[in-house]
């Protein structure tokens, strides 16, 4: 497997009080390490707690912008790809991410969130040479982004499939 300052896992997505269902591991299976930093032009696609760091590149690059009041870590992923740095995922489902409707983000301070994910999302464009063309892919997740949480959960499962679409599909075309 390639060293690499950031390494990332696939991330096992928990709704709700839904219990974890961890899958069965292939560990003769060879480990691949696939580069999804084209991804950050799109969304943040990364589960921190699944991100493994070198000490000296996080202390090199400045570290996490303490001045930042919303998405430090996509900011963060954003100024490695900007330096050079791959973010390259193992496909192994090593952490569990819960996710509910109470969640904090989704009730304080929802419209500024919002726009700090938006602004670091053109930023990534830009650090990563892509054609702005992604843009109005860009306003209709914003929008959605910005919909009250209530009409959010309803739509999840648009939501979801917007989200997987432009994932697997979009930014691979940008």
């Amino acid at each position: 497997m390639p060293r690499s300052p950031l390494t990332l896992t696939e991330p096992i997505i928990v709704n709700g009080a839904a219990a974890r269902m961890w899958p069965e591991v292939d560990t003769s299976a060879p480990v691949v390490v696939a580069d999804i930093t084209r991804a950050l032009a799109v969304h943040n696609p990364v589960v921190h707690s699944s991100a493994m760091m070198r000490k000296p590149v996080i202390l090199a690059l400045g570290g996490y912008d303490e001045a930042r009041r919303f998405v430090f870590d996509y900011d963060l992923w954003v100024r490695w790809a900007a330096a050079g740095i791959r973010l390259g995922r193992i496909q192994l489902p090593l952490p569990a991410k819960r996710t509910n409707p109470g969640q904090s983000y989704l009730h304080s301070s929802h419209l500024p969130y919002h726009f700090a994910g938006v602004s670091i999302q053109i930023h990534a464009i830009r650090a990563l040479g892509i054609r702005p063309r992604s843009l109005p892919l860009i306003a209709l997740r914003f929008l959605w982004g910005v919909l009250p949480p209530r009409a959010r959960a309803n739509s999840r499962r648009f939501g979801s499939s917007f989200r997987r679409t432009c994932s697997d599909h979009c930014w691979k075309s940008l």
